[in-house]
């Protein structure tokens, strides 16, 4: 499994958080990384339909906006308006 943004490989852990049916919900977006960098944060996700996508701030995915990348966990907002956090599983 590779990270779509820069197609170097994910770490094992990483992508075994990934595909592990006991921690993540596989219908819905799921937080399984978070890249805190001087450039810009970025967070890794599993989204419903199974794919591994790297998001920024303004990217969407799954019906989401991103508007932040901390920390903490990823901050989301959907068409009307209502936040969402995603933090790490576990």
């Amino acid at each position: 499994m590779t990270d779509a943004s820069t197609d170097a490989p994910l770490p094992a852990e990483v992508a075994e958080i990934a595909k592990a049916k006991e921690t993540l919900d596989l219908n819905r977006l799921a937080l399984i990384g978070l890249r805190l960098a001087p450039d810009g944060n970025r967070a890794l996700v599993r989204t419903a339909a199974g794919e591994i996508a790297s998001l920024s701030v303004g990217d969407q995915a799954d019906n989401l906006t991103v508007t932040a990348v901390t920390e903490t966990g990823l901050h989301l907002i959907d068409r009307k308006g209502f936040a969402r956090t995603l933090t790490m599983p576990g």
